[in-house]
C-alpha cells in the first residue's frame, strides 16, 4: 500500500487507464514538411560540396595547403581567360541553388 492507504496495483491500474483512452494523432504535414527539409538540406550539401570541389581544382596552391594533395601537379592559372571564365560562371552558380 502507498502512503493514501490504496494497493499501489490500483494505482497502476488507474494510471494505465488513463493512459489508454489517450489517442496519439501523427500530423502527416509535419512529416511530409520534414522529409522535403532533409532533402533541401540534402541538395544544399551537395551544392556546397560541389563548389568546393571546383574551387580545389581552380586553386591547386590553396588545395595543397589545406593538405589536399591530388592537385599538386598544376597551379594556379592567372590569364585573363581563366580569370574572366571564372566570373562570367559565378552567376550561373547562384542560380543554382
Amino acid at each position: 500500500m502507498n502512503k493514501m492507504g490504496q494497493p499501489k496495483s490500483l494505482t497502476i491500474i488507474f494510471c494505465l487507464a488513463v493512459l489508454s483512452s489517450c489517442q496519439i494523432q501523427i500530423d502527416t504535414s509535419v512529416t511530409t514538411s520534414v522529409t522535403t527539409d532533409v532533402t533541401e538540406d540534402k541538395k544544399f550539401e551537395l551544392y556546397l560540396d560541389e563548389l568546393w570541389e571546383s574551387n580545389l581544382k581552380r586553386r591547386p596552391v590553396f588545395a595543397t595547403r589545406l593538405g589536399d594533395k591530388r592537385f599538386n601537379n598544376k597551379i594556379t592559372s592567372n590569364t585573363v581567360e581563366e580569370l574572366s571564365l571564372i566570373h562570367i560562371s559565378e552567376p550561373t552558380r547562384q542560380e543554382a541553388i
